[in-house]
């Protein structure tokens, strides 16, 4: 660990500007936070801009990297690196076959942390660099946001008392969880814009007391988006497609806005979390797709990357969460090609039961 954090400070040494880019989620927001903090420390300029593993797999990130070092958080982009010409620094959770850097890549991820467990961008940050130790509310935020709790309860609690928070029914239910929820509906209520607005207003605050009346401004975000996705979740009941032999909830929909899917998946993934949930949004030709199994059962990372095969397609993730986008015009065809390999993992699992 200590190696690796040796490695980014070493190249940050060696400029005085820095490119940010961070997804557009709860865990992107606070990721971007923590290293702003950092980077404020550090004494170092910086610019930053939130892009999407959408953007990476059609190269536009590649175009965005244009400075001395860029410094991108929470976007997949390792199999895209030999399109970017400047010199990266990815500090990244998502699943990779294969976790090696190059001359242009220094890559920072739990597995080379030796951490196992699911690990939020956020809260990689904060055990990478003991000097965000001040800002803990903000990596716990981060990493309950993109459903990371469970596996970093003892920090999360530790914070908790800390700031004398209540610990609530599950990980949404204290302050933490409430405050990654308003962070979250940033992109869903207002696309990047809105994500930029929430990122510029909390970067301001100097300690947990502020950052807590700060995300307040945004609350009314967040209840656009509760009505928004209680509307869907009724929809869901009424017209999703349940396959009971492999344990599968499909929920089609059109034109819905920025990050509805994969808010709505995640959702539901908690009020059925012994159920694949794929949830697919049809927008403009292309159809958004996210997948979510909270009991880890299935590994969604491979059952994607093998329905997708052959389709000029992407997608990734981890292994309880993942998306992509498709082609409207493939989508019978991913469907046939996800349902045949999901009855394969049940089939074996069958097997192996007898």
């Amino acid at each position: 660990m200590q190696n690796l954090k040796q490695i980014v400070m070493q190249e940050l040494s060696k400029v005085d500007r820095v490119k940010l880019i961070s997804h557009t989620d709860c865990d992107g927001i606070c990721s971007a936070l923590l290293m702003a903090k950092l980077l404020q420390m550090l004494h170092k300029d910086f610019f930053i801009l939130f892009s999407s593993p959408e953007e990476a797999s059609r190269g536009k990130l590649a175009n965005l990297a244009t400075a001395g070092l860029n410094l991108i958080l929470d976007i997949p982009i390792l199999e895209y690196v030999e399109k970017f010409k400047s010199k990266v620094i990815l500090i990244d959770h998502h699943e990779y076959e294969s976790l090696k850097g190059s001359e242009k890549l220094i890559l920072v991820h739990p597995k080379l942390m030796h951490i196992h467990a699911y690990c939020p961008t956020s809260m990689l940050l904060f055990l990478l660099f003991d000097e965000l130790t001040p800002f803990d509310y903000i990596a716990c935020i981060g990493c309950i946001g993109d459903g990371g709790g469970k596996w970093w309860s003892e920090i999360i609690h530790s914070s908790l008392l800390k700031y004398g928070l209540k610990e609530g029914r599950d990980e949404f239910d204290n302050e933490f969880g409430k405050m990654a929820q308003i962070i979250g509906s940033a992109k869903i209520y207002r696309g990047v814009e809105g994500v930029n607005e929430v990122f510029f207003e909390l970067v301001k605050a100097r300690d947990f007391p502020e950052f807590r009346e700060r995300v307040k401004k945004f609350h009314k975000w967040y209840e656009a988006v509760e009505r928004k996705l209680k509307r869907l979740e009724e929809e869901f009941l009424k017209k999703s497609e349940e396959y009971k032999d492999v344990e599968l909830k499909l929920f089609y929909m059109r034109n819905q806005g920025h990050g509805i899917t994969s808010a709505l998946a995640t959702r539901l993934s908690y009020k059925y979390p012994n159920s694949t949930i794929l949830i697919c949004n049809e927008k403009r030709g292309k159809i958004g797709i996210s997948l979510r199994r909270n009991d880890g059962k299935i590994n969604l990372t491979n059952l994607l990357k093998h329905s997708l095969f052959n389709l000029r397609a992407s997608g990734g993730g981890h292994t309880r969460a993942c998306g992509g986008i498709i082609n409207k015009t493939d989508f019978e065809l991913f469907k046939l090609n996800f349902l045949r390999n999901l009855r394969e993992i049940y089939g074996k699992g069958k097997e192996e039961d007898k």
